[in-house]
C-alpha cells in the first residue's frame, strides 16, 4: 500500500484499534514513548517511519528528507534527551520545502 493512502486509512483509526489490530495480526506495536505530544494540538499523524539517529550535525536529517517518500513519517532519534531540541528553524523550513515539492 502506498504511503499516502496509508496515511488516509489510518488518519481514520483510534490508536487502540491500531494496537488491537496489530496484536491480533501478530505484528509488534511500534510507537512513539509517553510524552511524545504534538506541536499543534489535535494534530494527527500516520504514515511509514523513516528513523534517522541524531548524532551532532542537521546533515542526517537533510540527507533523510532528500530521499524520504511522500507520506513518510521522518523520526528522529535524539538519544533520550531532554535537555536539548536537536533542530531548528532552518531544518524545519527545510522539512517544509521538501513537503511542498511533493504537493
Amino acid at each position: 500500500m502506498e504511503a499516502q493512502p496509508l496515511s488516509r486509512a489510518f488518519s481514520e483509526l483510534s490508536t487502540p484499534l491500531i494496537a488491537d489490530a496489530a496484536l491480533r495480526l501478530k505484528v509488534p506495536p511500534r510507537i512513539a514513548p509517553p510524552g511524545i505530544r504534538p506541536v499543534t494540538p489535535n494534530q494527527l499523524l500516520a504514515g511509514p517511519a523513516l528513523p534517522v539517529r541524531h548524532f551532532g550535525s542537521v546533515d542526517v536529517f537533510l540527507e533523510a528528507m532528500q530521499r524520504a517518500q511522500p507520506g513518510q513519517v521522518l523520526v528522529i532519534d535524539n538519544g533520550g534527551r531532554l535537555d536539548e531540541g536537536c533542530i531548528g528553524d532552518l531544518t524545519a523550513l527545510e522539512a517544509q520545502h521538501c513537503v511542498w515539492l511533493e504537493l
